[in-house]
């Protein structure tokens, strides 16, 4: 039987709600943190960003433009960025990524 929007919208904020309660608790006993972040190294953010970008733009789109280039910003940002072959007209997919969480920040391809 599927799932229908309004099932969702009552379900969602319940979810939420007991992840809230639950979640601290055991976040803070069971959590390890690197010092340095959870990403590291500009390796690991290239990692993180092609599969994200994979995901939104398509695997073909993404593996034509590597090679990628990651670069640590002052506020501890990865800005990741695709490269245009020589010769071609376009623009590349780049992503910010954060080195202290991993959150996602910014998603953006140009044209």
């Amino acid at each position: 039987m599927p799932i229908k929007y309004n099932n969702f919208k009552v379900l969602v904020p319940i979810l939420i709600a007991a992840s809230l309660v639950v979640a601290p608790e055991y976040s803070a006993a069971h959590n390890y943190k690197p010092t340095d972040g959870y990403v590291q190294s500009a390796d690991v953010a290239i990692e993180i960003a092609e599969a994200v970008l994979k995901s939104i733009y398509g695997e073909k789109l993404i593996i034509s433009e590597r090679p990628f280039t990651a670069t640590l910003t002052q506020e501890g940002v990865w800005i990741v960025k695709g490269s245009l072959k020589k010769n071609k007209k376009g623009g590349v997919a780049e992503i910010w990524i954060s080195k202290d969480n991993g959150a996602i920040i910014k998603v953006t391809h140009e044209l």
